[in-house]
């Protein structure tokens, strides 16, 4: 930050909104380009254990501080599905852990104009879910669209067509809530959990088994060169090209335990920071 008088005003400022008791957790962080601007998907854990989805963005040379609150205050969990420099895909489960929402939002370039465009509940161990959500290439382009059927093909045909029917039946790990992201020829699979099923590129797809390892896709992004399957059970990284679906790299190593919380890597695709329960971090330089 090129202004840290600013950032710490902005920071007494993010407690004074806080209720009495509350805590803050951050689920995602990074840095959007266009507009010199950190942002932050944070959770906020209130006393009353009801937790809330907030937004935070920060401009770098000035330290402005702009904040956006999900109104929604009736989960107990939420997980990111997907997200980027401009869209949120969210999973949020109820306390009795069986109505659950999806919602889609739009982040602006104004955080706190960001805007949910759809939202869709349903309960579990019901009639299940199937999600489509397509996320426009344009940011400026309005056919983001979230499509859902229950979990029956013949309802998936006639909500989401034969092709991707198919592609939920074939390779998803949990009917009681499934996401299909689909950017541009690049599609991704996930469960509830934010667990990686399945990635695709074109007519190029790899099938990732749940049962055998815990995984997550990291960049899924237009510039990467792979995308990268991190493992927890077998504590091993693997580096996939993005295109073809074949394995690049793999590297392993006994720092990559179930202790780890999440896994972050740089625009070049050549440092990962792994983080961890405890809040320590592990970084690995690759070399490829």
């Amino acid at each position: 930050f090129n202004n840290l008088g600013n950032i710490q005003k902005d920071s007494w400022l993010v407690d004074e909104l806080l209720e009495e008791g509350a805590s803050i957790e951050v689920l995602s962080s990074s840095y959007r380009k266009a507009d010199d601007k950190y942002l932050f998907i944070v959770e906020i854990k209130h006393s009353d254990n009801i937790n809330q989805l907030a937004l935070m963005g920060i401009q770098r040379k000035s330290g402005k501080l702009e904040m956006y609150y999900d109104n929604n205050r009736v989960h107990r969990k939420m997980q990111i599905i997907y997200d980027d420099d401009h869209f949120l895909v969210l999973h949020q489960e109820s306390f009795d852990q069986r109505r659950n929402l999806v919602k889609l939002f739009k982040i602006e370039k104004d955080i706190a104009n960001t805007k949910l465009i759809k939202s869709h509940q349903y309960y579990k161990n019901s009639e299940g879910l199937a999600c489509r959500i397509k996320i426009p290439n344009d940011v400026e382009e309005e056919d983001t669209m979230m499509s859902t059927s229950s979990w029956n093909f013949d309802c998936m045909v006639e909500n989401l067509g034969p092709r991707d029917a198919n592609l939920f039946l074939n390779y998803a790990s949990d009917s009681d809530g499934c996401y299909l992201i689909q950017k541009g020829e690049d599609m991704m699979m996930m469960d509830a959990n934010g667990k990686l099923n399945m990635k695709g590129y074109q007519n190029s797809v790899r099938h990732f088994n749940l049962e055998a390892n815990l995984c997550w896709a990291i960049n899924y992004s237009p510039d990467s060169r792979f995308f990268i399957v991190a493992e927890q059970v077998t504590c091993k990284l693997r580096l996939y090209d993005k295109t073809t679906m074949q394995l690049v790299r793999v590297f392993q190593s006994p720092h990559l335990y179930k202790q780890l919380d999440r896994i972050y890597v740089n625009e070049q695709q050549s440092c990962i920071a792994c983080r961890y329960n405890c809040h320590s971090f592990y970084f690995i330089k690759l070399i490829v």
